[in-house]
């Protein structure tokens, strides 16, 4: 198959890091000082409603105070940086005459392109739904693995890499669901 006939999404070549690294301060700030809040007043309340002055300890220790904060934000960035770590598909061709999927796909911190081609009949697809914590944004899309082979490609259709790109979005869904599944689980 021609790569003429993939449809790339435009910004396939783009440095991701970029996105991934605000994404991470803001998960760090918001975090940290989310948490620092959070403590000041529960324990702060907790104080009044039990004659205590545990929020002076605090203050007369800031080091543990700054430590529980960041702690909370570190984890945060790690989960955030392990939800965001996956293989996105960055192009795609449907090939009726094979029957079969070519996909193009790179991942978070890696820019090279690499592609497969799968034939429908060893394709799984589902839909992609991740849980909300804290504040990220959910990514929504398909999830697509081989059969034989322990890889899954996701095809994010709510961030930056299909975002501007609305036609090529509703082609790929239109052929991933609908008339097209129907002849895939035919055949």
């Amino acid at each position: 198959m021609e790569s003429s006939n993939v449809i790339f999404s435009k910004t396939r070549d783009e440095n991701y890091l970029a996105y991934l690294f605000i994404e991470l301060i803001l998960v760090f700030v918001i975090t940290s000082v989310g948490t620092g809040l959070l403590i000041f007043f529960s324990v702060g309340r907790a104080d009044s409603q039990r004659n205590t002055n545990n929020i002076e300890f605090l203050f007369e220790n800031p080091f543990i105070y700054v430590l529980i904060c960041l702690t909370a934000a570190i984890i945060a960035m790690g989960l955030i940086l392990h939800f965001r770590n996956r293989n996105y598909i960055v192009g795609y061709a449907f090939n009726n005459e094979t029957l079969s999927l070519r996909l193009s796909y790179r991942g978070l911190l890696k820019k090279d392109i690499k592609s497969i081609e799968i034939p429908y009949s060893e394709l799984l697809w589902k839909d992609l739904k991740e849980r909300n914590f804290l504040f990220n944004q959910v990514n929504r899309g398909k999830r697509i693995k081989h059969k034989n082979q322990s890889l899954y490609l996701d095809f994010i259709s709510n961030n930056f890499i299909w975002e501007k790109q609305v036609r090529q979005k509703y082609i790929f869904f239109k052929n991933s669901t609908g008339w097209r599944r129907k002849r895939i689980l035919t055949c």
